[in-house]
């Protein structure tokens, strides 16, 4: 295998009427020092007659398994034969964008302590041309935040530091969430980001592993909640995850705001934060200042925020303070 700036690792399963759609968008890529590494689990359908097609690409290499190794297995022999700068991903059924590559490279380049960097997507199916795009957080903190409920990352629009992290490799113990516990691991520890672009076109169909492994993908998510939360001394449960994903995804209805408070007051531990050695104790702070200001804010209850001790870590604005006097909401119980 050549030896370029990054490797794409692309593990094929049962996906002849995708995997050629895939490859075509990463042989499009504008940004030309890259390498495919194919690795084909074991298909029973056609995809190997659809791979024959770019057996011989000088930039492409296919493999074939032996046998069906299932995914995680599949990943980590492509990542242990990987010696290029950067690891890319994408699966057998979704689309690269063009500028993808070039601008995470660029990314990556100009800032040497990242680790991880990910991209936007946009969901598309065979009923739904254009779908809904979908962005990740760009900060440390955030990132780290949204761990507590869901992995912060699209895996299929990642890049990867190569040879950066001790045991690069996706964990056997979490099938389908091994990206949510690799990505959780990692930026607990390093530097991540995701760029403010589209950079994956995600397909959704019946097949997907998402779809298929709903149960067993569970499971795996509670784990990792569970890890995130011990980061800060606190016990996962999933009346404190929900209000989490409440105020994420900003359905305010179902934030219940002295509890919420609670939760945040718990996540400001000193030194649970100092022991994780990607946060900033000072950025971590202003952080959960304004999740608690974005609470109660939008559910009206500025009263409650002023009384707060987590309104030290997010002072309100004179324009702010203008425009509760306009509408009153400080008189709101």
């Amino acid at each position: 295998m050549n030896d370029p700036l990054v490797t794409v690792l692309m593990p094929v399963y049962n996906a002849c009427d995708y995997v050629a759609a895939a490859i075509n968008s990463v042989i499009g890529q504008e940004f030309d020092d890259w390498h495919l590494l194919v690795i084909n689990d074991g298909s029973k359908d056609n995809t190997g007659e659809v791979l024959e097609q770019f057996q011989d690409h000088p930039k492409i290499t296919i493999q074939n398994n032996p046998k069906n190794l299932k995914l995680i297995a599949t990943l980590n022999n492509g990542l242990r034969q990987i010696t290029s700068p950067y690891i890319a991903r994408l699966d057998a059924d979704d689309i690269m964008h063009p500028h993808r590559l070039g601008e995470q490279v660029r990314f990556m380049e100009a800032n040497r302590n990242v680790v991880l960097c990910g991209t936007g997507f946009c969901s598309f199916s065979s009923r739904i041309a254009d779908g809904k795009n979908t962005m990740y957080p760009s900060s440390q903190e955030e990132i780290v935040f949204r761990h507590l409920v869901n992995t912060s990352f699209c895996h299929p629009s990642i890049i990867l530091r190569n040879n950066t992290v001790d045991e690069l490799l996706f964990d056997v113990n979490y099938p389908h969430a091994e990206d949510y516990e690799l990505f959780e691991r990692i930026s607990a520890l390093c530097s991540v980001t995701n760029l403010k672009t589209i950079g994956t076109s995600y397909r959704i169909h019946e097949a997907s592993v998402s779809v298929k492994n709903k149960r067993t993908q569970a499971l795996g998510k509670k784990k990792v909640q569970n890890r995130a939360w011990s980061r800060f001394n606190m016990i996962s449960t999933s009346e404190k995850v929900g209000q989490i994903e409440a105020l994420l995804n900003q359905d305010y209805q179902k934030i219940k705001l002295f509890l919420l408070e609670e939760i945040l007051e718990g996540m400001l531990n000193k030194d649970a934060i100092q022991s994780i050695p990607s946060l900033d104790y000072t950025l971590w702070c202003a952080m959960i200042g304004q999740q608690w200001f974005n609470a109660c804010w939008n559910t009206k209850k500025i009263n409650i925020y002023k009384e707060s001790k987590l309104s030290r870590y997010r002072k309100m604005t004179m324009a702010e303070k203008l425009a509760c006097r306009a509408k009153t909401i400080f008189f709101n119980t």
